[in-house]
């Protein structure tokens, strides 16, 4: 049974539809638009994971222009970090 999705917030869908229509990345609201990177997304949350208990890992991300590189770093800062920060 799949999750039912959650609802886009005016703001982030004001936000993501600026952002877009800029050619940038969104500041806020990018799980809302991001398909088919649930392995890639696992893969780098498993090495936050690791790197916060004391290991090591690198990763490189590659890709031609407008690849969407800077949109899947974003996404690993706001899935990856902001759920893991020290209240």
């Amino acid at each position: 049974m799949s999750k039912a999705p959650k609802a886009i917030k005016p703001k982030e869908r004001d936000t993501i539809i600026q952002a877009l229509s800029a050619g940038v990345v969104p500041r806020i609201g990018l799980p809302h638009i991001q398909v088919g990177r649930a392995a890639e997304i696992g893969a780098l949350l498993r090495d936050i994971d690791r790197i916060a208990d004391g290991g090591a890992a690198v990763r490189f991300v590659i890709g031609d222009y407008g690849a969407g590189k800077t949109f899947f770093a974003n996404l690993i800062l706001v899935d990856g970090i902001g759920d893991r920060q020290s209240p």
